[in-house]
């Protein structure tokens, strides 16, 4: 049992990941026992699975700012993904596993980034009249939505253009 709990089924349906008291664990879908992912320093939350199956995304407060890591779904390979003095929060892999868009502040104000993981590039995606945070992918990766204040959604693709959503 906990509060404020983050869950993600797996690509294959199989398995759901989610974060409890700062540590990653899965857990079959059908019910069984949960395995743990991470250790009790990795302090990591919002995990998100890459579409192999294979691994997690998921942000890390352990160096004293939210961070993006990776690890294998067994536990090993933990890799530190985004570094500096700015947040990168809310980790969310593309459906084509390239790329992640998470929530920085980097700008000044919470907006949307998108991480390239074979450049290691960070590029803004959309900043907002407000706060942005909780980017999803669109099925075919073109699009991120998010949220705005926690009052509304926004859509944006990568040349820029914006659509407000209901």
């Amino acid at each position: 049992e906990g509060t404020n709990i983050a869950v993600s089924a797996s690509p294959d349906g199989k398995w759901a990941a989610f974060d409890l008291f700062g540590v990653i664990w899965r857990v079959p879908v059908e019910g069984g026992a949960a395995e743990r992912i991470t250790d009790d320093l990795t302090d990591g939350a919002q995990p998100d699975w890459t579409p192999d199956g294979k691994a997690l995304v998921f942000q890390s407060y352990r160096d004293g700012t939210f961070q993006i890591w990776k690890v294998g779904v067994d536990g090993t390979g933990l890799t530190q993904l985004t570094k500096g003095a700015f947040d990168a929060r809310e980790p969310r892999v593309s459906p084509d596993g390239r790329r992640i868009a998470f929530a920085s502040d980097r700008t000044g104000k919470y907006a949307i980034h998108v991480l390239d993981l074979a450049s290691g590039a960070v590029r803004l995606w959309a900043e907002a009249q407000g706060q942005a945070c909780q980017p999803a992918w669109s099925p075919d990766g073109a699009k991120i939505a998010f949220a705005v204040d926690k009052s509304r959604i926004e859509v944006g693709d990568e040349a820029g253009v914006r659509t407000a959503g209901p």
